[in-house]
């Protein structure tokens, strides 16, 4: 008889019967999402309805931590240093692949510490200009630059985040000189805009589409592949000459690296359930976010690409940490 045979099969029937327990029990106690921003914003919304669905899917309540600071490194290291049992998890945007290729020395690494779940919802950025300044257009705004080289400032939410990316690729791609107005928040970036005290800004649809449908802002065009399907009407970068100017914000869902893969598997199967309803994807559609739910095989890969074609792109433009 082949005792180590027999024990082998042994293992493996109790590691699959291991892998089945937990997904089956979990979660066996309350839920923590941790959202290292304000509340009121986008990301906290999604945030937060997620949770209210995943809540009332699993029968245990799921609560929202907003722990800011840091331009959401505070709240990502937290999450990614709890304990890997799922029931610490993170939601994030895209700046989370942006901030390994800004700071010195980070504490923490998200593609070795953090496991993608899936993408919650993408949100299209939108390049807009003070509603009396004049310019409608991409052309109009490369006209204005070129004729006052300096003069034109742009606003985004922060140094690294997308906005400055579009930005500063604009600029190398139109050879243009403008100066980027880095802000502690996307609310206050889009406000000054508003109010004239920069001439453009670039920001997430969530705080540009308001001003823009009350003509505070005007609309230069989408930095995106595709014409946003709630903005139609407004053009891509690409349509306007600049193929380049292209980055689609997404905010995800993490949970701790040694997280169990079944978890995760769980978590990401029982969100797709929860996408697949339509009046739930419109919720989300109804905040000016695009419910497009991506599960953790695609997202991983989407995450491994972004980091290296932001990491280049910033060596490229000389974006550096404040």
């Amino acid at each position: 008889m082949n005792f180590k045979r027999i024990a082998g099969l042994a293992f493996a029937c109790l590691a699959a019967f291991s892998f089945n327990v937990a997904a089956q029990s979990y979660p066996a106690k309350p839920v923590k999402i941790i959202i290292p921003y304000p509340p009121g914003g986008g990301i906290d919304f999604i945030g937060r309805v997620a949770g209210e669905k995943l809540s009332a899917r699993w029968g245990q309540p799921v609560v929202v931590e907003n722990r800011t600071g840091a331009s959401g490194a505070i709240g990502s290291e937290a999450a990614a240093k709890s304990e890997a049992d799922g029931y610490t998890l993170l939601v994030m945007p895209i700046d989370l692949m942006l901030n390994p290729s800004l700071v010195q020395n980070p504490r923490f690494d998200p593609l070795k510490d953090l496991a993608p779940i899936a993408v919650l919802a993408t949100s299209t950025q939108i390049i807009a200009a003070h509603g009396a300044s004049g310019i409608r257009t991409l052309a109009d705004l490369v006209a204005r630059a070129k004729a006052e080289p300096g003069k034109i400032s742009f606003s985004s939410c922060g140094n690294g985040s997308p906005g400055q990316l579009i930005g500063e690729t604009l600029k190398a791609r139109a050879n243009v000189d403008m100066t980027h107005v880095p802000y502690k928040g996307c609310a206050p970036a889009v406000t000054d805009a508003v109010g004239g005290q920069v001439q453009l800004t670039i920001g997430g649809t969530g705080t540009v589409a308001q001003y823009i449908k009350s003509g505070r802002l005007n609309a230069l065009a989408v930095a995106s592949p595709q014409r946003d399907p709630q903005y139609g009407e407004i053009p891509t970068a690409m349509e306007s000459g600049f193929a380049e100017v292209s980055m689609t914000n997404w905010f995800g869902l993490f949970a701790p690296a040694a997280t169990k893969p079944e978890v995760i598997e769980k978590i990401s199967a029982d969100l797709a359930a929860i996408y697949a309803d339509p009046v739930f994807r419109k919720s989300i559609a109804d905040r000016t976010l695009n419910p497009l739910f991506t599960p953790t095989a695609p997202f991983a890969k989407l995450i491994a690409s972004d980091v290296e074609r932001f990491r280049a792109l910033m060596k490229q433009l000389g974006i550096k940490a404040d």
